[in-house]
C-alpha cells in the first residue's frame, strides 16, 4: 500500500467559495476611427467598452505609427444591424509612446 500522494503544489491552495471574481483580458478588435484631436479619439468598434476603462489606440497616420493610451469617457449606440452592433467610443489621451504625437503626425489643428 502506498501513502497519501505527494503534494507538488509549492504554495497551499485555498477554496474561494461565494467570492466575487473578476478576470479582465485583452483582446485586439478592429476600430474605425471617426475623429481625432490633440487631446483623444472617437472610435466605433463592436467592442462595448464602458466609462472609465482604458484602450491602447493603435493606427497609422500619414505612414508613421502612433500609439496612445485612452480613458473611455464616453460610449454611445452607433449603427446597430442584425448582424452588428457597434459603439462611438470616446476617450481622452493619458499616454502617448515615446514616438506618437499627434501634432507632428496630422500637423497643427
Amino acid at each position: 500500500m502506498s501513502g497519501p500522494p505527494e503534494e507538488r503544489r509549492k504554495y497551499p491552495r485555498r477554496a474561494l467559495v461565494g467570492e466575487e471574481v473578476r478576470l479582465e483580458v485583452p483582446i485586439a478588435v478592429d476600430a474605425d476611427l471617426l475623429d481625432l484631436s490633440s487631446g483623444g479619439a472617437l472610435v466605433s468598434t463592436t467592442a462595448p467598452l464602458r466609462p472609465g476603462q482604458r484602450a491602447l489606440l493603435q493606427i497609422v497616420l500619414d505612414r508613421e505609427p502612433f500609439t496612445a493610451w485612452l480613458d473611455v469617457k464616453r460610449v454611445d449606440t452607433g449603427t446597430q444591424t442584425s448582424r452588428e452592433h457597434r459603439y462611438h467610443v470616446a476617450g481622452e489621451f493619458v499616454s502617448l509612446d515615446s514616438k506618437s504625437n499627434v501634432y507632428e503626425a496630422w500637423g497643427s489643428f
